[in-house]
């Protein structure tokens, strides 16, 4: 026998040890994938939150859909913003939700003002919505650029991040998700370099 000679017996050993090596390295990936098919699977249908309630996602989703409304292109609601908002929620500080739910408290408590009989913004009309979008925009201002904010970020992040589901704010801006770009760039590197 040669000294660069290995047995069959040797060589099962290894390829079972890189396998399971193998299979041990990618374990938490595979377990998340099939926790995620099995949720999928149990809540065929129905939305399923981190952290937030179905009442606030609906509040959200109502919310959000008048900043960025589907006006024969995909809005909010379809952008997915509410899990871009959740998900966001749920890989921050607990204490970001505090300033989310003052903030729907707060225009919850004007919807019931305003419109007797309705507890939640996701109860409203379309113009009732513009009507409070309206109230919130020049009474409390803090309010209406955490709703722009969170709307704008879920309609343009990475899909991953919850949002922008099927990259429907891409397509809607005209970006195109490649890996790589080729020259020229942008203004920049043209006319507007010199």
């Amino acid at each position: 026998m040669s000294d660069g000679y290995v047995s069959r017996r040797a060589f099962m050993a290894a390829a079972a040890g890189a396998g399971g090596a193998f299979l041990v390295a990618g374990w938490p990936e595979a377990a998340a994938a099939a926790e995620r098919a099995r949720d999928r699977a149990e809540h065929a249908g129905k939305a399923r939150y981190k952290v937030l309630t179905t009442a606030e996602a609906d509040d959200i989703i109502a919310l959000t859909s008048t900043i960025m409304p589907s006006d024969g292109t995909p809005g909010a609601k379809e952008a997915g913003v509410v899990f871009f908002v959740d998900q966001s929620l749920a890989t921050t500080s607990k204490d970001m939700r505090k300033p989310l739910q003052a903030m729907l408290a707060d225009v919850n408590a004007q919807v019931a003002k305003a419109w007797p009989g309705q507890s939640h913004a996701s109860g409203l009309s379309d113009q009732m919505r513009i009507e409070l979008m309206t109230w919130i925009e020049k009474e409390k201002p803090q309010h209406f650029g955490m709703l722009k904010g969170l709307t704008l970020a879920g309609m343009f992040a990475m899909p991953s991040r919850g949002g922008n589901r099927d990259k429907a704010g891409w397509k809607l801006i005209g970006f195109k998700d490649q890996f790589s770009w080729k020259a020229p760039y942008g203004w920049y590197d043209g006319e507007g370099a010199k």
